[in-house]
């Protein structure tokens, strides 16, 4: 089913879950969707998020190889304290993001060859925009991370704000109103 996360086209309780999966980065009125799925929810029913807030944007280091596009990243992410302001009594719990099924940029920053595949970059929306929005860059990118994968080098993680310093990178972390059910959902595969 498609629709937009601001108006789902569920009726009000009627969900006993939500869950909003590496996507609130992309929505421009996150707050209403955030809104739209508590409304969706049955009293009770579990909202869980998976995210990288801003804080945690560092961890992706292979966007120094691709700096116009850290102006649009930075501020597309939320801050952690804005989501968890926006979802009184949330529970956040880190954990590390592997899969490489649909290849998330933070899952692919743990393979570096693999970001020279196409096949792989085609997986993840930052790729695809970049592609779209600025191939040049994308290309002398890519260079640059070859040559320094084959020499053996890795760029320093970018701080393209003094608001970063100081703050480790943590991984993805996941957001829920019932942190029990997402303690076991969280847990599942990071062995």
């Amino acid at each position: 089913m498609r629709g937009d996360a601001c108006y789902l086209p569920f009726a009000t309780a009627s969900a006993d879950a939500v869950m909003i999966v590496s996507v609130l980065h992309l929505v421009p009125d996150w707050t209403s969707a955030l809104a739209e799925a508590r409304r969706v929810l049955r009293p009770g029913g579990v909202l869980t998020l998976m995210v990288y807030a801003r804080e945690h944007l560092p961890v992706h280091w292979v966007l120094s190889y691709f700096p116009c596009s850290l102006a649009r990243v930075w501020p597309e992410h939320q801050p952690l304290s804005e989501l968890c302001a926006t979802l009184p009594g949330c529970e956040v719990i880190p954990f590390e993001f592997t899969d490489l099924a649909d290849a998330s940029l933070s899952a692919l920053c743990r393979w570096p060859l693999l970001l020279l595949d196409p096949t792989y970059r085609a997986r993840t929306s930052y790729f695809e925009r970049l592609a779209r929005d600025d191939p040049a860059e994308l290309e002398s990118g890519l260079a640059r991370l070859a040559d320094d994968l084959k020499h053996g080098r890795r760029r320093p993680v970018p701080r393209p704000s003094a608001s970063v310093g100081g703050i480790r990178p943590t991984p993805r972390p996941t957001i829920s109103l019932d942190h029990p059910l997402v303690r076991g959902v969280a847990s599942h595969g990071q062995e």
